[in-house]
Formats: C-alpha cells, sequence, structure tokens
C-alpha cells in the first residue's frame, strides 16, 4: 500500500508547479489573487481605443499597450467581450452596447471573443 502511495506522490510531484512563465492567454506567474484587468474611468483620451464595427469584428483586432495603460472598449448593443481561455483574467469582460476601460497592469497576452458570433481580438502588454 506505501508502494502505492508513494507512487502517487512522485506523479504529483511531477505534475505540479508554476515555472513562473507567461502562459499564453494572461499573466505571468500564478499569483491568481491579483487583478490583472481592472475597470477603470474612462478619461479624457489617455486610453488605447478598441470598437465594433460593421463586419462584426473589433478594429484593431489586436492592440499592443504597456503595462498600466488602459484601453477603451467600446460595444454595440449585439456584442459583448469576454476572456477566450479560463487561464485568461476574468476582468476581461465587458457587456453588450457597453463602454468600459479596463486598465491591465501585468504583462501577458489577453485574448477575447464575442460570445454570440465567435470573433476575436487580442491585447498584448509588454
Amino acid at each position: 500500500m506505501s508502494f502505492r502511495i508513494s507512487i502517487a506522490l512522485v506523479f504529483l510531484a511531477a505534475c505540479g508547479g508554476d515555472d513562473g512563465n507567461t502562459t499564453p492567454d494572461g499573466p505571468p506567474g500564478g499569483d491568481a489573487q491579483v487583478a490583472t484587468v481592472m475597470e477603470t474611468p474612462c478619461v479624457g483620451g489617455e486610453q488605447a481605443m478598441m470598437t465594433m464595427d460593421t463586419a462584426n469584428a473589433y478594429m484593431p483586432t489586436a492592440l499592443t499597450i504597456t503595462a498600466g495603460q488602459s484601453v477603451q472598449f467600446i460595444n454595440s448593443p449585439n456584442h459583448n467581450l469576454a476572456p477566450v481561455a479560463t487561464m485568461s483574467d476574468p476582468g476581461l469582460n465587458v457587456g453588450f452596447g457597453a463602454t468600459k476601460c479596463l486598465k491591465f497592469t501585468r504583462a501577458g497576452t489577453f485574448r477575447f471573443k464575442c460570445v454570440p458570433h465567435g470573433f476575436m481580438g487580442m491585447v498584448t502588454v509588454n
């Protein structure tokens, strides 16, 4: 019986852990308590902007910003914005027809989509 427990512990040790690398979608490391995307007031044009266009796409489809910068998302009434992967920050949400400014506080790649239509966009934070 103790042999089985030893094998299980070796298996679990080999599979676990965080190497601190940036994930394909989200912030570096495994610090889930630290918010990486948070709502912030939209103040005077200081933020980058991503809007909906008539061809069912985010415009632009990809942005590159620096950590601490905000992006203003403007959705039309038929579209929303939600994280693509479960690894992405849950703060990356903008409702149907809503306008929201989101501040990205840590480096990473943040992919999102319009849930009913499936088109995607991305913010890369350096």
